[in-house]
Order: C-alpha cells, then sequence, then structure tokens
C-alpha cells in the first residue's frame, strides 16, 4: 500500500459514516453476526499517475454493498448510488497537503443464490499527490 493508501480508507470510511450511508455499517473485516446492509472495503491497489511522477499516485479501492431478502438488490443499487454521489462531489479530505480527485470508475453486481444475498461492488479511483509547499 501507497503512503495514501492507509489515509484514503480512513477518509473514505469517515465521509461514509458521516453520511449516513448503510448506518454507518462499513467495514475492512465483517463480524460473524451482522446486520443487512452493509458496505465492505475491499482490495486497494496503487500505481503511479506517470511514469516521470515522483508524488502522485493513482489509487483504486473498492466497495462491496451487500443487501439481503426481497428488495437486496433495490437497496444495494440505491447505496450504490449515494456512494457514488458522494464520491464524485470531491470534498473527501484526505490531509491538508494531499491534493486530491475522485471517480467511479466501475460498478457490477449480482446474486449470491446460496448465501441469499445481492452484492454490488464499486471501484473507485483516487488521483492523489501531495501538495508543494511554496
Amino acid at each position: 500500500m501507497s503512503e495514501f493508501g492507509w489515509p484514503l480508507q480512513v477518509a473514505l470510511v469517515a465521509k461514509l459514516v458521516a453520511e449516513n450511508v448503510c448506518d454507518g455499517l462499513i467495514y475492512e473485516t465483517v463480524p460473524k453476526h451482522i446486520d443487512y446492509p452493509y458496505v465492505r472495503i475491499g482490495e486497494i491497489s496503487t500505481r503511479r499517475a506517470d511514469a516521470t511522477s515522483v508524488d502522485q499516485t493513482v489509487e483504486q479501492l473498492t466497495l462491496h454493498i451487500y443487501a439481503k431478502g426481497e428488495f437486496g438488490k433495490r437497496d444495494a443499487l440505491r447505496i450504490a448510488g449515494d456512494i457514488s454521489t458522494i464520491i464524485l462531489k470531491n470534498d473527501i479530505e484526505i490531509g491538508d497537503d494531499v491534493d486530491s480527485l475522485f471517480d467511479v470508475i466501475a460498478e457490477t453486481g449480482r446474486h449470491d443464490v446460496e448465501a441469499g444475498e445481492y452484492i454490488q461492488n464499486l471501484r473507485i479511483e483516487a488521483q492523489l499527490s501531495k501538495l508543494k509547499e511554496l
């Protein structure tokens, strides 16, 4: 994980909790007995913004939205829409010295028939760079 990975995850979770997404049920490790719906923080990957950039990276983070029951798909899609709106506002503060630009770059969904769940996945991209001191 890059120097931005953990602060990105912390800032994103704080923003989603502040916006009351899934009543704050947002986890990296999901407890055994859990209420639905909830969001699980998935994998994060890092790459340099370009070959010459030292202080700029592109972080990609996946959020998995789990919902259950008769309206599971509808609930998961609504929550994904709420998260996308929050992300696209680009007002997630990672740090005073970090400039950021967010985007939702992929969205997929599927039913897990065995578990009785609908899972909606959002892939979020954040272009992050350290601000230069003047």
